[in-house]
């Protein structure tokens, strides 16, 4: 299983350190095969390389992590504290619209994270800023991840950031999910 792990996570480097590749990078596989951890040490692969714009690790043990509505404006805050730029845009929004962050799935992520990551991140010529979702499929709602992956891949190709996301098999199975998987690189993580 360790060297698994250490193909997949070299496969995932060299997507998070390349331009041309797709902007999500999807990982997939059965519980208990190792996706979270191999989430958190992307985060950290990619915090020291200057990379990480910002993570959120789903849990069903905590109600925070376990809510849908939560990702995106925990996205905005951690994406502020890492880039000056994007503070700056993210206050215009957030004084133009104090409850951005208690909007629709949609709404928070054209105002929280489009438009601070497009106006904030315009000159950021480096390495892709890379965003990590990790088990969304513990999350209550799976309606709404269903929404939030539809909105994530919409939104993709006109972002200066790329997305990693992970969930286990068999979860979200949609149309909308077969979608956002078909502008995605994608792994799967046999057990």
């Amino acid at each position: 299983m360790e060297k698994t792990r250490e193909v997949i996570l070299a496969g995932l480097m060299s997507w998070a350190t390349d331009t041309a590749n797709a902007k999500i990078y999807w990982l997939n596989g059965m519980a208990g095969t190792g996706k979270t951890t191999i989430a958190y040490s992307s985060s950290e692969i990619v915090d020291n390389i200057k990379s990480l714009g910002a993570t959120f690790f789903c849990s069903r043990l905590e109600d925070d992590t376990r809510n849908v509505s939560r990702i995106f404006s925990t996205i905005a805050y951690q994406m502020a504290l890492r880039f000056p730029s994007v503070l700056y845009a993210l206050v215009d929004v957030i004084r133009r619209d104090p409850d951005a962050g208690n909007k629709s799935l949609r709404h928070q992520s054209s105002d929280l994270i489009v438009t601070p990551s497009k106006v904030g991140l315009t000159n950021h010529t480096a390495i892709p800023i890379i965003i990590i979702i990790d088990a969304s499929d513990e999350c209550a709602n799976q309606d709404l991840v269903v929404d939030m992956l539809s909105i994530i891949s919409q939104y993709s190709s006109i972002l200066p950031v790329n997305f990693f996301h992970h969930q286990s098999s068999g979860a979200g199975h949609s149309a909308q999910v077969q979608q956002a998987r078909l502008h995605a690189a994608f792994e799967i993580l046999s057990p």
